[in-house]
């Protein structure tokens, strides 16, 4: 789905950012706080409209690549398989929430309500989409090379990460990322599950209550997903020092809407 988390950027393009914190569940403005992503990293450019993020280019995408548009078919049919039981789920979770495929690319099956009001993109937006979209292009790389290692490597069940995201009107967020895999009994990989949250507006109590929601989304999920022969691999890492994590995230937003930068 999408790639997660790194390091603060350092320097600063201007941004107009929300002077108020978020609740709860809530974004900026909105009513929803969370964000997830599967996406293998790509580094092709698709962007007109180009910002300088920590002496980067980030761009911003103005239309779905052309490998993200030809997976929509794809992506359609492995839709069909998603169980019913999970996709419920998903309409009444309290958090963010999307699926993505195994196929090529890593496509999106499904984001909820959470996820649009976190991001801004709904499900027309993202589906058969990758979610490197919430990247623009920053470089991300240590979250980048976590979510390869998740991807690639058999023995990796989940992954947890920080990762600079912008929603589609173009404002940037530090997404907590949580990825796990959706395993059939035989072993096989079936789905990508991932939960994302707005750290850089939040608080350390509202992380913790994220945490802790997030927990019980993990444990309530398992048996539903059992019915059908799916096993969720890996366990959730719940975050030790919330206070230093919300600190780091809100060093980035102000070090993109510092002044005097080129």
């Amino acid at each position: 789905m999408c790639e997660a988390g790194s390091s603060a950027a350092e320097g600063g393009t201007r941004w107009q950012l929300p002077s108020g914190e978020h609740k709860y569940g809530c974004d900026a403005g909105s009513t929803g706080s969370h964000e997830t992503s599967l996406c293998p990293p790509h580094r092709e450019p698709d962007s007109v409209a180009v910002l300088m993020v920590a002496g980067r280019r980030v761009g911003r995408p103005d239309r779905p690549r052309r490998a993200e548009r030809e997976g929509d078919r794809g992506s359609a049919v492995q839709t069909q398989d998603i169980p019913a039981e999970l996709k419920s789920y998903f309409e009444s979770s309290h958090i963010a929430l999307a699926l993505a495929a195994v196929t090529e690319d890593n496509p999106l099956l499904l984001v909820n309500e959470r996820f649009h009001q976190l991001t801004g993109y709904d499900a027309t937006d993202v589906v058969g989409r990758n979610c490197r979209l919430l990247q623009k292009d920053a470089e991300n790389r240590e979250a980048r090379a976590k979510i390869h290692a998740f991807l690639e490597d058999d023995r990796i069940g989940a992954v947890r990460t920080t990762i600079l995201n912008f929603r589609k009107d173009g404002r940037p967020f530090v997404n907590l990322l949580y990825m796990s895999k959706l395993k059939a009994l035989s072993g096989e990989v079936r789905f990508l599950f991932a939960s994302q949250f707005d750290i850089s507006r939040s608080q350390p109590e509202l992380l913790s209550a994220y945490d802790a929601e997030l927990s019980r989304t993990l444990s309530r999920l398992s048996p539903t997903l059992a019915e059908s022969g799916i096993v969720i691999e890996g366990s959730l890492m719940t975050i030790a020092n919330t206070v230093a994590t919300v600190a780091q995230a809100k060093l980035t937003l102000a070090d993109l809407d510092a002044p005097g930068f080129p």
